[in-house]
């Protein structure tokens, strides 16, 4: 697996632990997601760091995202869809 941890998406994370057999260009979606969320909060959705175990990954991505109330139901919907 290589890319910055951060910005991966779950199913590559779950390919490196033998959980999937593949992934496709959703993933670059995903990572698209991400910095679109870093830019607009000024953090990142998730707190990934590169010591982050994969299982660790795998838990923060279960807990989902917190999206601040003042933000439109467009920049929502945008970011989950």
């Amino acid at each position: 697996m290589s890319g910055t941890k951060p910005y991966i998406a779950p199913e590559i994370f779950d390919c490196a632990m033998d959980l999937c057999v593949g992934y496709s260009y959703a993933v670059d979606w995903w990572s698209l997601g991400v910095v679109a969320y870093e830019m607009i909060r000024g953090c990142r959705p998730f707190d990934i760091h590169s010591s982050t175990s994969i299982h660790d990954v795998r838990v923060l991505f279960q807990l989902g995202v917190e999206y601040p109330q003042s933000w439109s139901e467009d920049i929502v919907d945008l970011l989950t869809e």
